[in-house]
């Protein structure tokens, strides 16, 4: 349980026990599910290009996921090899560290050989496909043959047999990846605890509730852009999840906090004195200027 708002306002939340927790295999996969986030959340339901209810929702979902993987300390959606990366060193540059096989052959090479020999293996493309987003491109040139000749198959029984097919030569490309993230996994929780991940774990199953709440009471998606007072607040949460895993897990005040009122306060006073047909002034030009609070 949990308590928000303050006064009469006040009330008393349940904090769900358990969360969702996305691992992708590398930075680059946190930028496809932002993207597809971004194309799917602002699908219309209704017209001549309608589609599924369910598709807008993953939309708002992988969105949020994305945006809470800015912030330090959420572990809602992280990359597998920005964890490794974090508790690893290798003999290879950053750029190097980011295919996922060749950052595991460094940590953790298979017996009788060195690090840099498991990696220079893991950089055949055969046994180690890509981890995305970027693929092979002879896959892409198998791939694109399959699926021509799928759709001009003219009976059923050839489609469902390159359908098969194309199941083995998907399944061949992504299992590679998913054992390599759950060799992952394994490494990581061999690792001693932090001192505050229950309490940022807790944190995170708490704003995980409380964006399903907001999504059967209003359910509106996220815009394109951030205007000024919700990129204030964006600020703010970030400064202050950054104290947060600096300090420990208790939050300080951030000075952001103070900006984003200020932010707040200057757009409502603007539009109250804005009158509808007259076009505001700059205070660059006006006679009386306001002193700002910096």
């Amino acid at each position: 349980m949990y308590t928000v708002g303050r006064g009469a306002d006040k009330e008393e939340r349940r904090r769900p026990l358990r969360a969702p927790q996305l691992l992708v295999p590398n930075g680059d996969g946190i930028a496809c599910i932002r993207l597809l986030g971004r194309l799917t959340r602002l699908r219309a339901v209704e017209g001549p290009y309608a589609v599924d209810p369910s598709v807008p929702l993953l939309g708002k979902w992988l969105t949020w996921f994305a945006d809470r993987a800015e912030f330090p300390g959420s572990g809602l959606l992280q990359a597998m090899t920005r964890l490794l990366a974090a508790h690893w060193a290798t003999g290879q540059s950053a750029a190097e560290d980011s295919p996922l096989a060749s950052l595991l052959a460094w940590i953790d090479p298979p017996g009788g050989r060195t690090g840099a020999q498991a990696a220079r293996e893991a950089e055949d493309p055969l046994p180690f496909p890509p981890a995305g987003t970027a693929t092979d491109v002879v896959f892409d040139q198998t791939l694109h043959d399959l699926m021509f000749r799928y759709d001009e198959a003219g009976d059923d029984r050839g489609r469902e047999a390159l359908g098969r097919q194309i199941d083995r030569e998907l399944r061949g490309q992504m299992l590679p990846t998913w054992e390599l993230v759950r060799r992952g996994v394994d490494l990581l929780r061999a690792l001693p605890e932090g001192g505050h991940v229950p309490e940022r774990w807790a944190y995170d199953r708490r704003l995980f509730a409380e964006y399903a709440t907001y999504l059967e009471e209003d359910g509106r998606p996220q815009a394109r852009r951030d205007h000024a007072v919700g990129a204030a607040r964006r600020l703010a949460r970030t400064e202050v999840g950054d104290g947060s895993v600096r300090h420990g897990a208790g939050v300080r005040r951030s000075p952001c906090a103070a900006i984003c009122r200020y932010v707040s306060l200057r757009a409502r006073r603007s539009s109250a004195r804005r009158a509808p047909d007259r076009r505001p002034r700059s205070s660059r030009w006006s006679r009386r200027t306001t002193a700002t609070p910096w």
